[in-house]
């Protein structure tokens, strides 16, 4: 239907329904004020936005919306684009104020019943006014309301659309800061303040690690939009409330530290988080979890790690899904020096020559230094254990009553063991 024969449903009032209008119209704040009251307790969206201006800009937009209706009444005449285009004004804000589509037009409905509900109770008692508003006024009626909320959805759907770009390539920015210009506080900070996020809360990176990482750009944006729609819901987050980006066939996203939280908690608690993204969202295998920094070279690093605590555990299995640096994070150190990597290696080559040696120290460190049960996993008389820990410490220099030196050996046994894993089989 258009504009043209919506003008032909609105047949000019009767002389006593247009008072009727007209009354209503110069008493219209008690029905906006009527209105306001049940839209901001039926609507939980428009409580839930926290936005001060929203309250004042709710109401003014009830007052426009009736204001429009009882007008269009009057002139017997639909509302132009122009009459329309606060309305659309209206609906474009509610995007940045966080009110869903569904809950503006379920404001909008109610609305709409409150704006005839006047008209009812006045043609109540009166059968030639209510025969005038069921068969004149009410078809007009329906297209009416019809018309305006099109106008106002179409104006939610593209600002929203235009707001996704917007946000994308802001997102798209701040990770070209990270990734090349970690120093860049002041870039940082505009685009991280422009997203919403709190630059001043220490954040921590947390990868997730794809089972297939699609070629095409637009097939990664919607695997990419597919898995942050999981994240949101796991962790009970707008998903515009973090910050992601894909990197090293990982998709990385940036979460902030509680306030008041521990670190040992926050970190024990994000791992088990992200192994239950890493289970439940489809295209995703592993998680690894950094840990927590604030500033742009801190968020790089955590995602550095993040991915690093994946690639440091491949193939520990599923009850690993979700890895911590934290669990690695003295072997990465070690293994980020040339000359200290060399030294540790060099301890465990002071032993080769003598397998037995190396068996009996791995054994002593996987029980935990009970000479009893080493001796007994190792079927050997326990005075022959004492042996081998004595030549041990002769060969190295070592004391095994020492921490410091128990934490090298057993640092130098976990970085010959992942060196084994990573090292290809032969066929």
């Amino acid at each position: 239907m258009n504009r043209t024969s919506a003008d032909g449903l609105i047949e000019p009032l009767s002389p006593k329904l247009r008072k009727v209008v007209e009354r209503i119209l110069d008493d219209v704040d008690d029905v906006v004020d009527d209105v306001f009251e049940k839209v901001w307790a039926l609507v939980p969206d428009y409580v839930r936005a926290r936005n001060p201006v929203l309250r004042k800009e709710l109401h003014a937009a009830i007052a426009l919306h009736a204001q429009v209706w009882f007008g269009a009444l009057l002139r017997a005449k639909a509302p132009t684009e122009e009459e329309l285009g606060p309305a659309a004004e209206f609906a474009r804000h509610r995007v940045h104020q966080g009110v869903t589509l569904a809950g503006m037009l379920r404001a909008f409905r109610i609305g709409t019943a409150g704006f005839w509900s006047p008209l009812l109770e006045a043609a109540a008692s009166d059968p030639k006014l209510h025969h005038e508003l069921l068969f004149k006024v009410s078809p007009y009626m329906l297209y009416h309301f019809d018309m305006v909320q099109q106008a106002m959805s179409q104006a939610y759907n593209k600002e929203q659309f235009r707001q996704v770009r917007w946000r994308e390539r802001l997102r798209q920015e701040l990770w070209s800061v990270l990734l090349t210009r970690p120093d860049d506080v002041d870039s940082f900070r505009t685009h991280a303040e422009a997203l919403g996020l709190n630059v001043v809360t220490p954040h921590c990176g947390v990868a997730l690690r794809l089972a297939e990482v699609p070629a095409l750009t637009s097939k990664l944006e919607e695997s990419v939009d597919r898995i942050t729609a999981g994240i949101a819901r796991t962790i009970e987050v707008e998903r515009d409330h973090f910050m992601r980006a894909v990197y090293r066939d990982c998709l990385v996203f940036w979460l902030p530290v509680p306030h008041g939280e521990a670190l040992v908690d926050h970190d024990r608690r994000l791992a088990t988080t992200a192994a239950t993204i890493a289970k439940s969202v489809e295209n995703v295998v592993a998680a690894g979890v950094g840990l927590p920094g604030t500033g742009p070279r801190a968020w790089r690093v955590s995602a550095d790690q993040a991915v690093k605590a994946i690639e440091r555990r491949a193939g520990a299995g599923d009850e690993n899904m979700a890895c911590r640096y934290s669990e690695i994070a003295l072997d990465d150190a070690v293994a980020g020096s040339e000359n200290v990597t060399r030294f540790f290696q060099a301890l465990l080559e002071r032993l080769s020559h003598e397998p037995h040696l190396l068996e009996t120290l791995q054994t002593y460190f996987e029980l935990r230094q009970h000479r009893k049960a080493v001796a007994a996993a190792l079927k050997v008389h326990p005075n022959t254990l004492s042996y081998r820990l004595e030549r041990i410490e002769n060969l190295l220099g070592a004391s095994l009553d020492n921490p410091a030196w128990v934490a090298k050996l057993h640092t130098a046994l976990r970085m010959q063991r992942q060196t084994a894993a990573r090292r290809p089989a032969r066929g």
